[in-house]
């Protein structure tokens, strides 16, 4: 099987603190991986490490077989890079913009304009080529920083807490285009938040306090630890006791007057059936709204175990 990173034995220390302590695992062609941990356990690290970002002359990192240590430059051309705020030129244009990263790439003339339209169209930025990337919303200026990182064609993505700062909306739209990435690629990404998970990986690398402690399938790690919330108004509200009666709910809280927070052991299925009594015993249902999850219950869980 073809494998496009091999990382060995990752080990980093910030002075006499370590970052990262012996951590090794592959990337093959089509993988989506999830890095996940908690603040300071790694995170961040990792993925710079990888990227090339942090001198590390110890670092044993290979894509398809080439030393990152040895032959930097020739495996930056492997790698796109997103970190969790995209570098961009906020006064200039989008195209003005990808024509000078792909000028500091090496590319020129017919053969960078064909890679800016490519990007262009598989971004969704066909509207905004000479629009100030100042004034494009965030969802938007992801994308572009998205277009820079795959405007050579690279073989891995690699993604810094990409949802982050996005609204609910352009989070969507955003996991929509990294499914799509995925197709020819493999993507490695740090994230806070389950959806991401969820939505655009099928494996996790779990890191604690530095070390590997998981890496495998998502499923496997994370069946029946993360929790939905819902937040719903009613305008003839039932008790709280009589909430917690319902299917798939396990915590209720009440805000204010018929405001309520709902945990859910699955959320789609809690919602379809609060919908579903609230309009059989006439409660009013005013107003739904679906937060999303970081996994901050998946990680005190672990802490408790």
């Amino acid at each position: 099987m073809i494998t496009y990173i091999q990382a060995q034995r990752l080990t980093h220390f910030y002075g006499q603190t370590c970052a990262l302590d012996n951590v090794s695992f592959n990337v093959c062609p089509g993988d989506s991986v999830a890095v996940i941990g908690k603040n300071g356990a790694g995170k961040s690290t990792l993925l710079k490490l990888i990227a090339g970002l942090i001198p590390s002359p110890a670092a044993n990192i290979l894509f398809s077989g080439v030393a990152l240590q040895q032959q930097p430059q020739r495996v930056k051309n492997f790698i796109g890079f997103l970190g969790d705020r995209p570098a961009l030129h906020y006064d200039v244009r989008v195209n003005e913009f990808l024509k000078f990263c792909g000028e500091l790439r090496g590319m020129r003339g017919k053969v960078l304009q064909q890679h800016i339209s490519k990007v262009i169209e598989t971004c969704h930025l066909k509207e905004f080529g000479n629009t100030l990337i100042s004034l494009l919303s965030s969802g938007y200026q992801q994308r572009v920083g998205i277009a820079q990182a795959i405007l050579h064609n690279p073989k891995v993505l690699i993604l810094d807490e990409p949802t982050a700062r996005l609204d609910p909306t352009h989070i969507d739209e955003f996991r929509t285009l990294i499914r799509e990435l995925a197709n020819d690629r493999a993507i490695l990404l740090a994230t806070h938040i389950a959806g991401d998970i969820t939505s655009m990986c099928s494996r996790i690398l779990l890191l604690e306090k530095g070390q590997l402690a998981f890496d495998g399938a998502a499923k496997t790690l994370l069946q029946n630890s993360l929790q939905g919330e819902i937040e719903i108004i009613f305008n003839h509200p039932p008790g709280v006791e009589e909430l917690k009666l319902l299917s798939g709910v396990t915590h209720v809280k009440q805000t204010q007057d018929g405001h309520f927070k709902i945990e859910c052991s699955d959320r789609i299925n809690a919602l379809n059936h609060i919908v579903l009594i609230a309009n059989q015993k006439n409660w009013g249902l005013q107003n739904v709204t679906q937060t999303e999850n970081s996994l901050r219950s998946f990680f005190e869980k672990r802490e408790q175990s």
